[in-house]
């Protein structure tokens, strides 16, 4: 999850997909993986309160933060990625082998499906195009893309 749909997941006035997403993390069979400064910028948002106690459910894996941080700096180094501030997100993919993330960022959904970054090509869970929480939504979470490895 990019720390740009955090507040959608964790605020008030959630969306249904926004919903559906946070109880698939919160009584699904979803789970966070976190690390680097996606860890660092998570802690700023509405859910900072909830990652301890999904670390302690298990429901939260931390990747290595040296391990993510200095992918995120080749990638930087190396400019790889269309998104320009979004570096660590790809990193903590390459890192953790996630292949699901929830953001309504065009760039980085971009990168996350550009198979020279993420491989396996990434998929995207975003609201914002649509805030139902549809059979497409619904079959990205169900076929566990996010499970951590």
């Amino acid at each position: 999850m990019d720390a740009n749909a955090a507040n959608d997941v964790f605020g008030e006035g959630r969306t249904e997909a926004a919903r559906g997403f946070f109880e698939w993390l919160a009584i699904g069979d979803g789970i966070l993986v976190v690390g680097g400064k996606l860890l660092r910028e998570l802690e700023g948002t509405k859910c900072r309160e909830w990652l301890p106690q999904a670390e302690r459910a298990g429901r939260l894996v931390r990747a290595d933060d040296n391990d993510v941080d200095r992918q995120t700096r080749y990638l930087q180094d190396n400019e790889s990625c269309k998104s320009r501030n979004d570096h660590h997100v790809i990193a903590l993919a390459q890192v953790s082998g996630v292949r699901l993330l929830y953001t309504n960022d065009a760039a980085l959904q971009q990168d996350f499906k550009n198979r020279r970054l993420v491989r396996p090509r990434g998929k995207i869970y975003a609201t914002g195009v649509g805030d139902k929480f549809d059979k497409s939504k619904r079959a990205l979470l169900r076929n566990n893309v996010c499970a951590a490895p």
